[in-house]
């Protein structure tokens, strides 16, 4: 796997961009999913969701541009790699970064269509999740005990990761986001992140996604910001639930977590 540095910055320094590619798909570490079939890419349901073991599944940006990307390439589908492009309402559960904003705002409305339907700079901690219309009181009190469980953690953004078509801001320590992914999919296995379908889970938090060219420019630049300006500080103290029955992604419930010892 190589590793790209711009402005002469470390490899453990603000701004390191490291690039992990294999033609066709997004990627990190471990196996890479099978080609998913054109029906997926039709109805964006999976009749038999592979089976989810912890640790197993990347945790991938939080849009349907994302999943769809890596759709089967027999598909020809061109509307399917659009947020705006499926009837079926999702939700997902995420962390906000708003302290990235200033960093990655204007970069994510040019490069990542999410930001331009109501989804904020994020983390992904659990998408898909169940259809807004099936989440019940009993749902949301069970997310809420799960959730609670963990406590408040500071994390950084210093560092600019690369997928093939995709540029990101690395969360470090990962290990907390990955722990309430898991403790999730435990509570509901039959939602498994992105159904199972990757071999890690790698948090991250999408700046520009579909256009390897595209991706190469706004991972430039965030390296460039990130040297200027420094890492980017923030406490994930709660998960947001959102959803997008109304065509934008809006929050639908907050779950906060345990306060840390001592504060």
């Amino acid at each position: 796997m190589a590793e790209k540095r711009y402005g002469g910055t470390s490899n453990s320094g603000p701004g390191r961009v490291r690039s992990h590619q294999r033609s066709g798909f997004e990627h990190k570490s471990g196996d890479l999913p099978n080609a998913w079939p054109e029906r997926f890419c039709r109805s964006y349901h999976l009749p038999h969701a592979p089976k989810f073991a912890p640790g197993r599944a990347v945790a991938q940006p939080f849009h349907r541009a994302d999943v769809l990307q890596q759709a089967s390439p027999a598909c020809g589908h061109r509307s399917c790699q659009t947020l705006g492009a499926l009837s079926v309402a999702e939700s997902g559960l995420v962390v906000f970064v708003p302290e990235a904003e200033a960093l990655v705002g204007n970069l994510r409305l040019r490069y990542d269509e999410s930001a331009r339907v109501g989804v904020p700079a994020h983390v992904t901690v659990l998408f898909p999740f169940m259809a807004p219309s099936h989440i019940t009181p009993e749902v949301i009190r069970e997310c809420a005990g799960v959730l609670a469980a963990h406590t408040t953690f500071s994390f950084v953004l210093a560092s600019v990761g690369r997928f093939p078509a995709t540029a990101y801001l690395e969360p470090k320590p990962s290990a907390p986001f990955i722990a309430l992914t898991s403790a999730l999919a435990r509570a509901f296995p039959a939602f498994p992140p992105f159904r199972g379908s990757f071999a890690s889970i790698v948090p991250h938090l999408t700046v520009a996604h579909g256009n390897a060219t595209e991706a190469e420019e706004a991972a430039i630049t965030l390296a460039a910001g990130l040297h200027s300006s420094g890492p980017v500080a923030s406490v994930c103290a709660s998960v947001v639930l959102m959803e997008n029955s109304s065509g934008r992604w809006r929050p639908m419930h907050v779950f906060p977590l345990a306060s840390a010892p001592g504060t």
